[in-house]
């Protein structure tokens, strides 16, 4: 057939009109190529999308976007699905990188007659074919897996790979391609004990403290940085939804600097560190008391018993107080730090109300006195040998010695 001024306007038409109408449909970037083409033609050419090339010539974007996300990857014929997972691998941003290999994922759970004959096609061998087949899920996610081995180093990079595997993951196992993703859970299992395995250390590095050995120098010097060697970790802690084996490491590495702050005094520097790890161990928390995290009861005490002291004497400190600490007895209940802190926090609390003189006359004051009673008490069988116990005994008689 010879090449005409029409054949030339037809095809001007479709680079200057249907071809920018297919990228912007499918958030394609960078110029058309030959593969639009051929995807145009395939669209116009199968039964099942009937109508799509009109709607991209007519400008129904949107309506032409809710069909194509109502039938992909499952309820589009093999070839339509395979050329829009490669249009959107090649030219997508990460949420269509996402969609094309989730296509991938569905044709190779559910068609893999169809790739295996493109695979035989390229091989030219059944044996080379099935090889390279058998491993396309991993390697489709490959990118994704080594950006979250990464974690330390390209944190940002790694989040974002992390949230399109996330991703993937739900758009996979609603379209019944488990298979595929089953392949894909040990090499990201494994790339996640990575990213923690290298995050752990390079926070220990950050703070100046070699891999299991904490100097009380090392931990103050580490402690004057505040929160900020532990930013990677938290974004991957808070990424994966909570972490045992992070979350525990975080929460060792929290308590090297802060126990040589508390001997310093320094309040505002046990705070820094404090406030970013109270997610964490609120997780830590949450998994002793489902019976989880097992040994590790005396860890969550001891951050509770920091919490603690980072806390002034205030009636509102003091409630505070009492909180952290009563939530380490609920995981722990013989921690001695803990019983001893909590004895001290109500000792402190029944002090301050007898010093302060804010007492009511009458039925009022014996109820309060009761409440004191009771405090003490608590705090004896708490910490029988408290060096203050006498103390507020005395004071508690006396208040009882005047009233009415």
């Amino acid at each position: 057939m010879a090449w005409t001024q029409r054949h030339a306007h037809l095809l001007a038409t479709l680079y200057a009109e249907w071809i920018p109408g297919l990228r912007a449909t499918l958030s394609l970037s960078g110029p058309g190529s030959a593969q639009d083409v051929a995807l145009l033609a395939l669209l116009d050419a199968e039964p099942a999308t009937q109508g799509w090339v009109e709607d991209i010539a007519h400008n129904q974007r949107r309506a032409l976007r809710e069909r194509i996300a109502s039938r992909y990857p499952r309820h589009l014929p093999a070839q339509v699905v395979h050329h829009l997972a490669l249009a959107w691998l090649e030219g997508g941003d990460d949420r269509a990188r996402v969609q094309g290999v989730r296509g991938l994922f569905a044709l190779w759970t559910h068609a893999r007659p169809y790739l295996f004959e493109i695979a035989l096609a390229a091989a030219g061998h059944a044996s080379e074919a099935e090889r390279a087949l058998a491993s396309l899920p991993t390697r489709l996610c490959e990118d994704w897996l080594e950006a979250v081995r990464m974690w330390g180093r390209q944190p940002e990079a790694a989040t974002a790979a992390w949230r399109q595997l996330e991703a993937l993951e739900k758009a996979v196992l609603g379209d019944g391609s488990e298979a595929a993703w089953k392949q894909v859970q040990p090499p990201l299992q494994a790339a996640r004990e990575t990213a923690v395995d290298e995050v752990i250390s390079l926070c220990r590095a950050q703070v100046g403290l070699a891999d299991g050995v904490a100097s009380v120098s090392g931990g103050r010097q580490g402690a004057a940085k505040g929160s900020a060697p532990f930013a990677p970790a938290l974004a991957l802690f808070r990424a994966l939804g909570g972490d045992e084996e992070l979350g525990v490491a975080l929460l060792k590495l929290a308590l090297e600097l802060l126990w040589p702050l508390h001997n310093d005094d320094a309040i505002a520097a046990m705070k820094r560190i404090i406030g970013p790890m109270v997610p964490v161990a609120n997780d830590l928390e949450r998994r002793l008391l489902a019976g989880g995290a097992f040994g590790q009861q005396a860890l969550f005490g001891d951050f509770c018993v920091m919490a603690a002291f980072a806390l002034g004497r205030s009636p509102q400190d003091l409630l505070l107080q009492e909180k952290w600490l009563r939530r380490s007895l609920g995981c722990c209940a013989t921690h001695r730090n803990t019983r001893r802190a909590l004895a001290t926090c109500l000792i402190h609390q029944v002090v301050g109300d007898l010093k302060t003189g804010g007492w009511l006359p009458g039925k009022e004051q014996a109820q309060r006195l009761a409440q004191a009673e009771q405090r003490v008490d608590e705090a004896a069988a708490l910490f029988p040998g408290h060096p203050r116990l006498l103390e507020v005994r005395t004071l508690l008689a006396a208040r009882r010695s005047v009233a009415p």
